[in-house]
């Protein structure tokens, strides 16, 4: 028995007497207590060892600038008491976590703001009690989610600001009930991120991904959504919706077309079988596998739509490209052991080089090779037969002019272009039109001559508007000029002196500013977002059928403030290099078409829905009041409620309302902080007194509304140590909107989550390790 750190043995004997007789035996000195030894060098060279013993809850090596660190366990021991694991804020470039796969009770695994570039989580299959997971901050080029699946109670996962340029699939975290965090930001992701799996985790409140990651979700119904988790309930709009048979369908359809063969070369026969699957289930295309009696001629390879080969068979790699020069070679091996001789591969004619083993993505991506080179060949188009077809489509290519690639060779100083073919047709054109009238030009009758002097057909009223100030300004005596029309004679000189010599951009800048200004005016902007929401092929009408309680005018409003909002964040003129920063003319140009893409996507329909919704929720007043703005704020869980106090309070009229274009302004601000129009937006809710400047004054305020649980004092220090290492030319008592702006995309939109959103617990995000 042991007493007192003493060991007490019982005499072997006790039938000879009924007395106890215990013999006090000391612990041998020599014997050393079981521990997991961590061997650690520092950045500087300083090599030091810890210990951590059975009785361990955590490992704690954080902000050591260690550059490696090893561990050592005797054989069978397992630190089954070890709940965290912080290995943060170190340059670590690599980790064995094996010491871990017996750990049962691990609760939090950190890793962030380190240099890791790969990381094996496979052997913690056995933590079923994580909960935190942190790998944010490295260098992570590949990410494989399947452990986290054996991690049912996981709360927090972080993989924001690596390099993660693939797809990432979190169907793993449909397993993931409780998961409360989710942040994938500062990642590419290949542009794509399915979001289906999210849709089980009702709990889940916090999600970040890249404004230019496309967000995807298959429902059985898109048109009745199911009920969704708080994260993605405030994004909704920005999810795109989709039936779930849409991929099956496409499957279906693929399976009529004609099979694409792949020739295979060079690989193991046990790899042979799972890349025969993945390429058979990307559809049409059918693998063969190369024999050393097939000959690599130009009759066999005729036949073939691509080639895979391993980076060990260059020699037939030249045999490939001796006997065709077109067929697309992939090389596909382990990027690790084979880096050199895929590099002398890609030298040799192969298109391009992939790491084994293939995944569904990659698979995709050789299907897409192949028939690519398919469309090109006139046996095979997608599968079909077609040659004709080949030759239409090259026919109208060439006859297909580019005007405005034409007009940038010419193109001269503030705007202006030399004399090109277009102004000559546009000026036999214009005449053509005008003279077919037989009479003035009336405002109807502006959208073709928009269209044939390049200006998108929904800027014909401003361009309307535009020739009869003109003529106005030319001291001609027509006091009733708008109601007469434009004659053929106004037109021509109107094109000659304000269109003729310049780009579209220009073109369209000079009719959008006002009177005796060379701003781009509201009002102006207001006609040309009524007449493109009017327009039959822009993809609105969906919009105006559902907006049957609000006018044309509110959603005018609508439209105009997120065309100024994107571009300069208030509803101030703007200027020509504004707009010809985003190419206005061919924004408009391409929503008219019903085209999305780049700073159009602001002006798809589904962004018009949230705000139409709020309205209605107030009643369809043509303005909102304190009290609508904050229910609309309760619903989607946004700002805090002085937040929006503060903001309604900068905002509102003289008679305490927002009107429409105001409150789309907030609506936008709000769902995503992201942007610079949006921290200028949102950065009255901080300055309390309105002085340009936010001290520890204005923030206690925003502090007593949130209740964070960390000291107001560590929070102020927080905020200023983020700020200034960003600028090192902040104050150390105030912080400025350009001290915020300064900061990456990222750490600010975070920054004003952690002050005036209701997410509570991001405030611990503000003093991460960086």
């Amino acid at each position: 028995t042991l007493e007192n750190g003493m060991y007490h043995a019982k005499s072997p004997n006790p039938a000879e007497d009924y007395s106890v007789d215990f013999k006090e035996l000391k612990l041998d000195e020599d014997e050393k207590k079981l521990a997991v030894e961590a061997f650690c060098q520092a950045s500087d060279g300083t090599c030091f060892t810890k210990q951590f013993d059975e009785d361990t809850k955590s490992l704690l090596l954080s902000g050591l600038d260690l550059v490696s660190i090893s561990f050592k366990s005797p054989a069978g021991f397992v630190l089954r008491r070890l709940k965290e694991v912080s290995l943060a804020a170190n340059k670590l470039t690599e980790i064995d976590l094996s010491i871990l796969q017996e750990c049962e009770n691990i609760e939090a695994i950190m890793l962030n703001g380190n240099r890791l570039e790969n990381i094996n989580l496979s052997m913690l299959g056995a933590c079923e009690k994580l909960q935190r997971l942190w790998l944010h901050n490295n260098r992570l080029t590949n990410f494989s989610m399947n452990v986290i699946s054996n991690f049912p109670a996981l709360q927090s996962l972080s993989l924001e600001n690596n390099f993660l340029d693939d797809e990432l699939s979190l169907y793993p975290l449909a397993k993931c009930r409780v998961l409360r965090t989710l942040r994938v930001g500062g990642n590419s992701l290949n542009g794509t991120l399915d979001v289906t799996p999210l849709l089980s985790c009702k709990t889940l409140s916090i999600f970040d991904a890249d404004a230019s990651v496309k967000l995807i979700a298959y429902t059985s119904n898109a048109s009745d959504l199911p009920s969704l988790p708080p994260a993605l309930r405030k994004r909704t709009l920005e999810v795109e919706w989709r039936e779930e048979t849409t991929f099956a369908k496409q499957i279906q359809r693929d399976r009529h077309l004609k099979k694409m063969k792949v020739l295979a070369i060079g690989f193991q026969p046990r790899h042979i079988g799972a890349m025969a699957q993945l390429l058979c289930a990307s559809g049409t295309l059918e693998m063969i596998v190369y024999r050393e009696s097939m000959a690599l001629s130009p009759e066999l390879l005729k036949d073939y739509s691509i080639a895979l080969v391993h980076p060990t068979k260059e020699e037939k790699l030249q045999e490939l490209r001796i006997a065709t020069k077109k067929l697309p070679v992939v090389v596909v091996g382990n990027s690790a052991t084979y880096a050199d001789a895929a590099s002398r591969c890609l030298r040799k004619g192969a298109r391009c080089f992939i790491p084994e083993p293939l995944t569904e993505r990659t698979a995709m991506s050789i299907r897409s090779l192949a028939q690519q080179f398919a469309r090109t060949q006139t046996n095979v188009v997608m599968g079909r037969s077609a040659p004709q077809r080949v030759q239409t489509q090259e026919k109208k290519k060439k006859l297909v002019i580019d005007f405005d690639e034409m007009r940038m060779k010419y193109e001269g100083k503030n705007g202006r272009i030399k004399e090109t073919p277009r102004q000559r047709l546009e000026e036999s054109a214009l005449g053509m039109l005008a003279q077919r009238k037989r009479g003035p030009l009336q405002r109807d009758d502006f959208s073709p001559v928009a269209t044939l002097c390049g200006l998108p057909a929904c800027a014909g009223e401003v361009l309307y508007d535009a020739v009869v100030r003109f003529d106005t300004s030319d001291g001609v005596d027509e006091p009733n000029a708008s109601e007469i029309g434009v004659s053929k004679e106004l037109l021509m000189k109107f094109w000659n002196e304000r269109l003729r010599h310049f780009d579209t951009e220009t073109r369209l800048f000079n009719i959008l500013c006002g009177p005796n200004s060379n701003l781009a005016s509201e009002e102006n902007m207001k006609v040309v977002m009524g007449k493109l929401l009017r327009s039959r092929g822009s993809g609105f009408s969906l919009i105006r059928a559902n907006a049957r309680d609000q006018s044309l005018k509110q959603l005018e409003e609508i439209a105009t403030a997120i065309v100024f909002f994107g571009i300069s964040g208030s509803m101030q003129p703007l200027r020509k290099s504004q707009l010809r920063k985003i190419n206005f003319c061919k924004v408009l140009n391409t929503v008219e078409s019903g085209v999305f893409n780049g700073f159009a996507a602001s002006l798809r329909p589904d962004r018009f829905q949230g705000v139409l919704c709020a309205l209605n929720d107030a009643g369809n007043k043509g303005y909102m009041e304190l009290e609508d703005v904050q229910l609309f704020n309760a619903e989607h869980r946004l700002l805090v409620n002085a937040a929006v106090k503060r903001l309604f309070k900068t905002y509102c009229d003289k008679n305490q309302k927002m009107s429409v274009g105001e409150f789309t302004r907030f609506y936008l601000a709000s769902m995503d902080p992201t942007s610079d129009a949006a921290c200028k937006y949102l950065f009255p809710a901080l300055d309390a007194d309105l002085d340009g400047f936010v001290s520890a004054a204005d923030l206690a305020i925003m502090y007593r509304s949130k209740k964070y649980d960390v000291e107001f004092g560590v929070l102020w220090s927080s905020l200023l140590d983020l700020i200034g290492s960003s600028n090192n030319s902040a104050r150390t008592d105030q912080v400025s909107s350009s001290n915020i702006l300064a900061l990456a995309g990222k750490d600010r939109a975070l920054l004003l989550k952690t002050l005036i959103y209701i997410d509570d617990d991001m405030e611990v995000d503000i003093h991460r390790s960086r």
